[in-house]
């Protein structure tokens, strides 16, 4: 009985001092920089450049550059959704891809259609 008093006691003790129950989750970084890769069918290449104050752009080789604002939204300690605000022929439009980051030079880039691995340049 007097074991079963004490650690109801200390877990009082505990509770009052405040201390956080519950753990903060990690979140993924926003991958700053210019980054590189090739699709593996070898159908093309793609550039992606996202700047410190969320600047930058997209773009399929032989396509349309896409130039805009990213912003970035972490859903796990090694990755998050990249969404680039853009115009397209004078219309606001986003385009949402998903980055996982393997390395500190090497993040995966995938949509619904495709996924790219891209090196840092």
């Amino acid at each position: 009985m007097t074991k079963k008093l004490t650690l109801l006691f200390c877990l009082g003790l505990l509770s009052l001092t405040g201390l956080p129950a519950t753990a903060s989750a990690q979140t993924a970084r926003m991958p700053v920089g210019t980054w590189k890769g090739a699709f593996a069918d070898g159908s093309g290449s793609m550039t992606v450049v996202i700047q410190p104050n969320g600047s930058g752009m997209y773009q399929v080789a032989g396509g349309v550059t896409n130039v805009g604002t990213w912003t970035w939204q972490s859903t796990s300690p090694v990755g998050g959704i990249g969404t680039l605000h853009y115009r397209n022929a004078g219309i606001p439009s986003r385009g949402y891809y998903s980055f996982t980051w393997v390395n500190n030079n090497t993040v995966v880039l995938s949509d619904p259609w495709f996924r790219v691995t891209l090196k840092r340049q």
